[in-house]
């Protein structure tokens, strides 16, 4: 029986091996809509907001993207606020650095909290925002921010710093309550522990802001920052305790970050930048993810830009290690490669509303590339395992895709 079993997994795994690979023929479309400029992306009147999405966060090409869309957007739609699915608090510090210009923007971005943005490719994004915010008149500087709320010693950082300055006491009190909450430990928190956390933490923050009319008097953008830096701790805390689905809860809790971003921007246009499952609009995983909810909340002034690419070299985590992985996927998008000599092309959907091909192709369910920060061998053998079927018209208003894509330049 044991042997039968194991030979019905090999047949299994051979099956969608051949079913991934099976030829198709994709459609061809008019190649004048392709735009393979990407700087001369301009958003319409009344967008607000612009999510970009990426299909792996381990090339070099994608986190390339990050700079030049928003050097556009900034260009062509006079975008300031660059936001990132980032640690909020370690965002702040990298905010700190292109205004203040203390240490590097390697030691700024590897405060980002994740291992796939200490690349060479995101130093020079914050480095061209420090560059560009030296330069620029008084009021159009720029600012950066994360809306993911996954770490806690930089939270707390800002956050009791803030509290040492305009209540010691206060700040003691709960340096001393929440010292176990650490982002070397967060992985290893018991359930009582957690919920004594969620209990103080929100007790704290009960406390901020019965005293915020005093502490407002100090300065409010630093009261507004230590109170959301605050309510991450909550977040995370919760997303470690609750049992409502952590994909779920952490996409809702980015959304309120969004919205906290805007609000906090005075209704400035924000470029978002995240994995193309939380920048979709249709939510093809199994949760509802940020950007359906970004796009129920703001409708049209919420703009989705998804990606994909169809051969790629990509870094990923596999077990203990770091790896570089290929990976390759035909669809309906990526056969538009071979009408144009580029790398890539750009394609808002509101240029080829009255075209048929275009039409059939966008409301055709495609299979696009999705790869997460860990991956292993066998998964790129199964295309299921590293593409999502999406339907393009429901998920996003335009697309960028790829032909060939490398690895990003870790540090």
């Amino acid at each position: 029986m044991k042997k039968l079993g194991v030979v019905l997994k090999v047949v299994c795994l051979c099956s969608c091996i051949l079913l991934s690979c099976c030829g198709k023929k994709y459609a061809l479309a008019d190649s004048k809509a392709l735009t393979t400029d990407i700087s001369t992306i301009t958003m319409p009147e009344g967008v607000m907001l612009v999510g970009l999405g990426e299909a792996s966060h381990g090339n070099s090409e994608f986190q390339q993207l990050k700079l030049e869309v928003f050097k556009a957007l900034v260009v062509n739609n006079g975008c300031r606020v660059f936001a990132i699915e980032g640690d909020f608090g370690g965002a702040a510090k990298v905010n700190d650095y292109i205004h203040n210009g203390k240490g590097t923007a390697k030691e700024a971005v590897a405060e980002i909290g994740f291992s796939i943005y200490r690349t060479q490719e995101m130093a020079d994004l914050v480095q061209w925002m420090h560059d560009y915010n030296d330069s620029c008149k008084i009021g159009e500087d720029l600012h950066f921010y994360g809306f993911d709320m996954q770490r806690y010693d930089n939270n707390k950082e800002i956050l009791f710093d803030y509290l040492d300055n305009v209540d010691s006491t206060l700040s003691q009190k709960y340096q001393k309550k929440l010292v176990y909450l650490t982002d070397d430990t967060m992985f290893s928190l018991d359930s009582k522990t957690l919920k004594t956390a969620t209990k103080d933490i929100k007790s704290l923050m009960k406390q901020m802001k019965a005293s915020s009319n005093n502490y407002k008097n100090e300065n409010k953008e630093d009261y507004d920052l230590a109170l959301q830096c605050a309510q991450c701790i909550l977040e995370n805390t919760k997303l470690r305790s609750e049992d409502t689905g952590y994909n779920e809860t952490r996409d809702r809790f980015m959304k309120n970050k969004v919205d906290w971003i805007v609000q906090h921007e005075k209704d400035e246009m924000v470029f978002l930048n995240g994995h193309n499952g939380h920048i979709e609009k249709s939510s093809a995983v199994n949760y509802t993810c940020m950007g359906s909810r970004l796009s129920k909340e703001y409708k049209d002034a919420y703009f989705s830009i998804g990606t994909d690419v169809y051969e790629t070299e990509f870094n990923a985590v596999s077990g203990d290690e770091n790896k570089v992985f290929t990976v390759k996927n035909a669809n309906d998008f990526t056969n538009q490669l071979s009408e144009i000599e580029n790398n890539m092309y750009y394609l808002d959907f509101s240029k080829v509303e009255e075209d048929n091909n275009w039409k059939k192709i966008l409301n055709t369910t495609q299979n696009m590339i999705a790869l997460n920060a860990e991956f292993s061998d066998w998964q790129s053998m199964i295309k299921q395992c590293f593409t999502l079927t999406i339907m393009p018209a429901k998920a996003y208003d335009a697309v960028i895709i790829v032909k060939n894509a490398t690895p990003s330049h870790k540090f």
